[in-house]
């Protein structure tokens, strides 16, 4: 049996359609799978990027004219379906537009013949992640095939996945990774993890299971479909890749709930963990992978939640116009009805005077899908009506009936944007000070002469002036630039250099902790980076986008990790797995752990101790480079600055014994112990990113559904990767099972 497969992507179409960026991504990550000896194993994958008419019709049938008796035959296809008045389906190529697409798409008509023609002893699949035109303003444009499919695809020994019904969105993402179906089809065969069986082959019912699964727990309100599966019969797509990580995934996939895993589940997990012999980091990854969708909805459930009491705070009863954005976001965080309408119950009960006005007013809330639908269709049809979307060049015109509505309606960022404008400062000095007095912490943007005096010392604390190697050289009155401290390592290049706000540098300090034991604290002058890994670097998707012209003040932060010793002398405890050297980092605390230590030790100093931001972190670990480590981009020098894989004998090693400091004097920021930060973790490239242009955490409430923190600079049993000054990760904050993790202080000094 011959496997042959088609895969068509288009992303560039005419006018009245925006381009889909995921479309090409999709196709590429389609053939890698299939083409795969070990995966799909398929024996011919061809590929079609943005065809015209005859092109894709040509393709289509010779695929399925060239499948013989017995042969599997498979079409994809991601991007734009548009459907006609009488909800026929067609699938947009490049001459596409929003009012020519009988003449230029495919329909739905001409697959099913030429499948028809060829079904004879044959088996074909049909997977379609399409859309029809649209698209929403934040993170997600929306995707969907408006029609009834079954009649029109289904044919004998066919089966047809979509990655949504008749009437609901399919996404792809906003910053052009895969879309949100194709990447859980991906997934399912890559990991292996769509085989449910035990039969070692992926059939198409399985995968579309596993899709359907994930696809809905990121987004409840699409629903993956499948058509012309008849019992009995399965349609083989790949070979399942079955090994330790398959079956931890799925174990973890049997144990969480509400993007949380329960207790009893976390033990189970642990001694299977170590009976499959899965490192930490490993298990945690998948945990994260898995776990992930279900919180990302909780967040978009939150995310609504506050945005409905600010509406509601402003202006009760709520105004049409606002009314209708609610019901958009609604739509663009893919939450049904049924999610929404308890938030609505809970926050509106207090404003409504009585049952009937509370009942009216969520009634008007709820966005009802299928008529929702129904109207968009019929815009679409309508080539008068301009349809309010993200790539919309000309922006319809609104009277509002009340001027003061004006000020709700505008964006966090468009309100930022706006006053900054009008005050004259930047954006990200607007935000820094919101609500703040202006202080040299916050004022970002002041000329340096406004900052100059230097950080005072502590009354209990003694300055330490050879803590930190610096360099003879005079510095330059240059508020733009400094001269980097040297160590006995020379300066990689090329470098971010920070700016100074001022020309004077306050001296380093030990703080003595009682007991003859110590903390060094090293002073780290405030300047402006680029935080996270650049496209050419081999990091991880969560380090970027890049974060441009991050500004971070001046602190100071712990010269090496916080000790085993340091602890006990503020805790009395020593919560440590390996407790051979109390110079060795405390490792096996919790985020809240750190808490309770910075909280004793600043009511001890009367200062200010407390985690770093990430941004932070970042800033200090990288002390004005801009490589892979803070020593250059080859990680062959790694073991001179960092414990980690290769030369820590599984085991922490005490803090900077043997080895190198980076540029500003601070040891272990590559390896030995992962290092809590005081960010809860979100990806780069959201709303998140004007906070840590600030060089402030990025926090959260007291949700427990919203526990993962940042951890940053890798420890002794992670790869040279995982050591990178842009490497990051995250882990539950109430939980200690995890041993490689401890931290270090910072102290900001008024």
């Amino acid at each position: 049996m011959a496997k042959k497969a088609l895969l068509i992507g288009v992303s560039q179409y005419e006018a009245g359609l925006p381009p889909l960026a995921a479309a090409p991504k999709d196709v590429a990550a389609m053939q890698r799978v299939l083409q795969d000896s070990e995966l799909g194993a398929f024996d011919e994958v061809k590929t079609l990027i943005d065809p015209d008419l005859e092109k894709m019709q040509t393709a289509i049938d010779l695929l399925f004219q060239s499948c013989q008796k017995g042969d599997l035959g498979l079409l994809y296809f991601s991007g734009h379906g548009i459907t006609d008045d009488s909800d026929r389906l067609y699938l947009a190529t490049r001459r596409t537009s929003k009012d020519t697409f009988r003449s230029t798409a495919v329909s739905a008509s001409f697959i099913q013949g030429i499948m028809r023609d060829h079904s004879y002893q044959r088996q074909h699949v049909l997977i379609l992640d399409c859309c029809y035109s649209g698209a929403f303003a934040e993170g997600w444009l929306a995707k969907s095939a408006d029609i009834n499919l079954k009649p029109q695809l289904e044919v004998e020994g066919s089966v047809v996945l979509t990655s949504s019904t008749s009437t609901q969105k399919s996404y792809e993402d906003k910053e052009g990774e895969l879309s949100l179906y194709t990447n859980y089809i991906v997934q399912g065969i890559e990991s292996g993890a769509a085989e449910s069986d035990g039969d070692g082959m992926i059939s198409a019912d399985e995968l579309h299971e596993y899709a359907k699964r994930h696809v809905q727990s990121a987004k409840p309100a699409m629903k993956p479909e499948i058509y012309g599966i008849r019992q009995g019969i399965k349609i083989c797509l790949a070979k399942a890749r079955v090994d330790a990580k398959l079956e931890y995934r799925r174990l973890v996939e049997r144990y969480a709930e509400n993007g949380e895993i329960s207790f009893v589940g976390q033990d189970i997990l642990e001694v299977q963990r170590e009976r499959w012999g899965l490192s930490d980091g490993v298990a945690i990854a998948i945990e994260n992978e898995v776990l992930e969708p279900v919180r990302q909805r909780f967040k978009n459930l939150e995310r609504y939640h506050r945005t409905l009491e600010k509406a509601v705070k402003y202006q009760f009863p709520l105004s049409k116009n606002v009314s209708d954005e609610l019901k958009d976001l609604q739509e663009v965080l893919g939450l049904r009805d049924e999610d929404v309408t308890p938030i609505l119950e809970r926050v509106i009960t207090p404003y409504a005077t009585n049952k009937a006005q509370r009942q009216s007013v969520i009634k008007g809330l709820v966005a009802v899908s299928k008529l929702k639908a129904a109207q968009e269709i019929k815009k679409q049809s309508e080539s008068n009506i301009k349809k309010k979307s993200v790539v919309q060049i000309e922006q319809p015109k609104k009277e509002l009936s009340d001027p003061s509505e004006f000020l709700f309606r505008l964006s966090r960022r468009e309100f930022i944007t706006t006053i900054a404008g009008l005050s004259g400062i930047s954006v990200v000095a607007f935000a820094a000070t919101r609500g703040k007095p202006s202080t040299p912490e916050t004022a970002i943007t002041q000329s340096p002469s406004a900052s100059t005096s230097p950080i005072a010392s502590p009354t209990i604390i003694k300055e330490s002036p050879t803590t930190l190697p610096t360099s003879t050289t005079s510095q330059t009155s240059s508020p733009s630039s400094i001269d980097t401290p040297k160590s006995s390592t020379p300066s990689p290049s090329p470098i971010d250099t920070p700016k100074l706000s001022s020309p004077s540098q306050p001296q380093d300090f030990t703080v003595d902790l009682g007991k003859n034991v110590n903390l060094d604290m090293v002073y780290i002058p405030g300047g402006k980076f680029t935080m996270g890994s650049p496209p050419e670097e081999k990091g991880n998707e969560d380090e970027r986008p890049q974060i441009k012209d991050v500004n971070v003040s001046a602190f100071y932060m712990g010269k090496y990790e916080v000790t085993q010793a340091q602890w006990q002398a503020i805790m009395e405890t020593n919560p440590s797995s390996f407790k051979n050297n109390p110079q060795n980092p405390v490792e096996t605390v919790t985020w809240d752990d750190a808490q309770e230590f910075c909280k004793k030790i600043s009511q001890k100093t009367g200062q200010e101790f407390r985690l770093p931001s990430e941004a932070e972190w970042e800033y200090a670990c990288r002390a004005g480079t801009t490589t892979a480590y803070s020593f250059g981009d080859s990680d062959s020098l790694l073991g001179k600055y960092a414990v980690y894989e290769r030369n820590s004998s599984s085991k922490p090693n005490p803090v900077g014994q043997n080895r190198e400091p980076n540029p500003w004097g601070l040891y272990d920021m590559h390896g030995n112990v992962w290092e809590w930060c005081q960010d809860r973790y979100e990806k780069y490239g959201g709303e998140s990113d004007l906070i840590r242009r600030t060089g402030k955490p990025v926090t959260t409430t007291n949700n427990n559904k919203f526990r993962l923190r940042v951890l940053r600079g890798g420890s002794w049993s992670n790869s040279a990767r995982d050591c990178r000054s842009a490497s990051r990760f995250s882990h539950d904050a109430h939980l200690s099972w995890f041993n490689p993790i401890g931290f270090r202080v910072v102290c900001v000094l008024l």
